[in-house]
């Protein structure tokens, strides 16, 4: 009898088929009757009735060599990118490094959602019309995020992993932690999240590898509303609470809920005062209410609230909880800084590669001049070819480009 013990990977039986799960949120199928030797699943391994280690390895070696990767949660195919890849880490709305001029560098590891809100502004989840999934490899993430912390004039950097998706998703978010906080001017490195996925033991391993603040996505306190609000009846306001508590006490906690006309104006004010109870923050706000904006490629279920009402809303809620709710860039320490030049401008025609399909309706990826590009109209671009292209926009170095 030989078991597999594939570092990273475990089996399981599903629908008649064979679940290969790489890590804990990737996976592929493969068909039951895969080999012809014996086997079973034993502790989510592989075991072989067999003697033959060299056969054995032959067919594991096909297996996990030409599997194509899915998210456990959209189902969607998985494409990473690597050094490899020479994909390019800039110039991606979805993917890698963005820099919007400030001390604060947006980190995108990962795509996709383990929720599923109707009012996502980045159209992610279950019901997503995304296509794709994206997933960069954390040593290369890691490499190039320093490149760009190096050329930043400022000692003070916060690196903000903030991906469209849940970053707790991506199984690398211990590790890529644990590169970055090495590099001298990265002071803070905080997470936007949920919070669903987070487990005690798994913060403690978060906060040891370096993170410094959680913002938490928390809209409601309400059992019902919250399972509404988050699109799925897996959520559980219970366990979110028991979760902001353990990291209200180890780390910086933000709580920071989105105000949604017609879903929680009512309830924000036990959210604050829950806020108010754990929070020992010294060095950020206790809470930071957002306001609903509807977006193109976004989920808009209602319309948003015009700025002044937002404001006079906010207004309500400091008098009624004695709270401060107008946060301002100071309070998060947010400061102007130097980009990275823009190697491609607006209006600008170039050739460029294709490499990879984009995540939304005619959407394709390129590269060109060390940037991404995000092509639209692009059905007929095949991948491996290059084309001819105009750049319509070039703003904080995110390129998006059409046909030329």
């Amino acid at each position: 009898m030989i078991k597999t013990n594939i570092k990273e990977y475990s089996f399981q039986e599903i629908n008649n088929k064979i679940r290969v799960i790489f890590k804990q949120n990737n996976y592929f199928e493969i068909d039951k009757d895969f080999t012809d030797i014996e086997y079973e699943i034993k502790d989510n391994q592989l075991c072989f009735n067999t003697e033959n280690e060299k056969k054995i390895k032959k067919i594991m070696h096909k297996i996990l060599s030409y599997a194509e990767y899915k998210n456990i949660f959209t189902n969607k195919k998985i494409y990473y990118i690597n050094e490899q890849s020479q994909i390019p880490l800039i110039g991606s709305i979805a993917y890698g490094l963005i820099d919007r001029g400030s001390n604060i560098i947006e980190i995108r590891p990962n795509t996709g959602c383990n929720m599923n809100c109707p009012f996502c502004s980045v159209d992610e989840g279950l019901s997503s019309k995304k296509k794709v999934e994206y997933y960069v490899e954390p040593h290369y993430l890691a490499k190039e995020f320093q490149k760009l912390c190096e050329l930043k004039n400022t000692d003070y950097i916060e690196a903000h992993i903030g991906p469209q998706g849940e970053p707790v998703a991506y199984d690398d978010l211990e590790l890529f932690i644990s590169l970055i906080k090495k590099i001298p001017n990265v002071k803070i490195i905080s997470i936007n999240t949920n919070g669903t996925l987070i487990t005690k033991e798994l913060a403690d391993k978060l906060i040891k590898a370096g993170l410094n603040r959680v913002n938490l996505s928390l809209h409601t306190m309400d059992t019902l509303n919250s399972k509404k609000m988050f699109g799925s009846g897996k959520y559980d306001i219970e366990q979110i609470k028991e979760i902001s508590q353990y990291l209200a006490n180890k780390i910086e906690l933000v709580i920071a809920p989105v105000l949604v006309k017609g879903y929680n104006e009512e309830d924000l004010i036990e959210v604050i005062n829950f806020a108010k109870k754990i929070s020992k923050n010294i060095k950020f706000p206790k809470i930071c209410i957002q306001n609903f904006l509807r977006y193109k490629f976004g989920r808009n279920p209602v319309k948003e609230i015009k700025w002044d009402e937002f404001y006079k809303q906010l207004d309500y809620y400091e008098k009624s909880t004695n709270t401060n709710m107008k946060i301002t860039e100071s309070d998060f320490n947010i400061k102007p800084c130097n980009s990275p030049e823009k190697t491609i401008k607006k209006n600008e025609i170039l050739k460029v590669k294709i490499v990879l399909p984009g995540r939304l309706q005619g959407e394709k990826i390129a590269m060109a001049k060390k940037r991404s590009i995000s092509i639209f109209n692009a059905e007929n671009l095949q991948i491996g070819k290059e084309y001819k292209i105009k750049i319509i926009k070039d703003k904080h170095n995110l390129y998006t480009a059409v046909p030329n």
